[in-house]
């Protein structure tokens, strides 16, 4: 950024400064009232740390976690907070922390519950989850209570289908223990009704009926065998992704009941401290686009670099500031009463002929010869004298 850009950047600042700080005002005033309207409570915070591949997914066919582009951390505290939002974790929640209770009474809303826990990311690997109460044994439990239904919402969703189908092998292992039962006592019974020794020796038709009867329980016996076996792996799998769960997710420390309320001081500071920088970044913003919009020429540096023209010479500015006018208005204001007031004269009739011809016409009255055609009587010329006299207005009078 070279200089040039700076002073733009200053110059349109400073032009329109109240402007450009409303923004930072009013995100201090928004942090203020937030830390006014939170107020001093208790924090307790679970950290977990969250892996992608466990070396029971790598021993097994259980698939890995496929957070994308994202770290673990972030995709998991996104995942959390996704499912605050929702009634049934809510609830999950309440239950698993033991206010079940007060929820029904009214004591605490889902709400209450939502706004008190918070879930961030911290690094790649590790996820922080605070809850923030008045009550340093619930915040406790709320916070436990969070991490234990995550881990439950996992393993019911990885668990979810080999549960059902380890349900449905069992429901039909009854039905295929009867239908073995059934076969084995039908060939037991045809055996004590004919006997007649070994088989080989037997009728023929009776060699058939054994050999039926021996087919239908050795049937029944691979369908049993079959269904039990997939019974066994669909537990197996529900074992593997409970286990899977529990090495993905593991809990570093535990929500503990902290022993005081959390010094607001410090909260303070950091909440408006925060918000103050989100202001400056959006006033630096405005500042920014005005500058890149505004294309008019305020210094030499501009017209050198858009126009590519040499500057011969800088006329400067001689408009006074709208400030120094009020000033010396002001200032004058001031110093009007102690200075004289000027003198106001009543002009007479003959005020307005210019001196030099008044002094002209006193010099003609004031010589004989204009005496002597005016009369060349002493009251003529008293007369003209005494005209003259009157007419010709005093030399401090014009002075002034």
């Amino acid at each position: 950024m070279n200089k040039r850009v700076v002073r733009r950047l200053l110059d349109t600042f400073f032009r329109h400064r109240w402007l450009y700080l409303l923004p930072v005002a009013l995100f201090v005033l928004v942090g203020a009232s937030q830390v006014v309207a939170s107020g001093s409570g208790y924090l307790s915070v679970g950290v977990m740390d969250v892996a992608k591949d466990t070396l029971l997914s790598d021993l097994t066919s259980i698939r890995g976690e496929n957070f994308g582009f994202e770290t673990p951390a972030a995709a998991t505290a996104k995942t959390m907070n996704g499912l605050l939002g929702t009634d049934n974790f809510l609830t999950a929640i309440a239950k698993s922390a033991g206010v079940t209770g007060a929820v029904k009474r009214g004591e605490l809303s889902a709400f209450d519950i939502q706004k008190s826990i918070t879930i961030a990311p911290d690094g790649d690997n590790l996820v922080k989850v605070a809850a923030h109460t008045d009550n340093p044994e619930l915040s406790a439990r709320l916070a436990k209570g969070t991490i234990d239904s995550f881990m439950n919402y996992l393993v019911s969703a990885d668990v979810g289908e080999s549960k059902a189908a380890e349900q449905f092998f069992n429901d039909q292992l009854a039905a295929y223990q009867g239908q073995l039962e059934q076969a084995q006592t039908a060939l037991r019974e045809y055996a004590a009704t004919h006997p007649g020794g070994p088989q080989d020796l037997r009728p023929l038709d009776e060699q058939v009926e054994i050999e039926r009867l021996k087919s239908a329980v050795q049937q029944a016996q691979e369908t049993f065998s079959n269904a039990q076996q997939k019974s066994d792996e669909a537990r197996l799998a529900t074992e593997q992704s409970v286990r899977d769960v529990s090495q993905r997710l593991r809990v570093i420390d535990e929500p503990e009941v902290p022993l005081g309320p959390e010094p607001r001081v410090k909260k303070a500071v950091l909440t408006v401290g925060l918000f103050t920088v989100v202001g400056a970044f959006l006033s630096f913003g405005a500042v920014a686009l005005a500058t890149v919009m505004d294309r008019s020429l305020r210094s030499v540096d501009d017209v050198e670099a858009l126009l590519e023209l040499p500057v011969l010479s800088v006329v400067p500015d001689g408009t006074p500031h709208k400030q120094g006018r009020r000033a010396r208005r002001a200032a004058a204001k001031v110093k009007q009463p102690e200075t004289a007031a000027p003198t106001t004269r009543v002009p007479t009739k003959t005020a307005t002929v210019r001196p030099s011809a008044e002094r002209t016409r006193a010099l003609k009255a004031g010589s004989p010869s204009t005496s002597s055609r005016r009369g060349g009587s002493g009251e003529g010329g008293a007369e003209g004298r005494s005209g003259t006299t009157t007419t010709r207005p005093g030399r401090g009078d014009h002075d002034g």
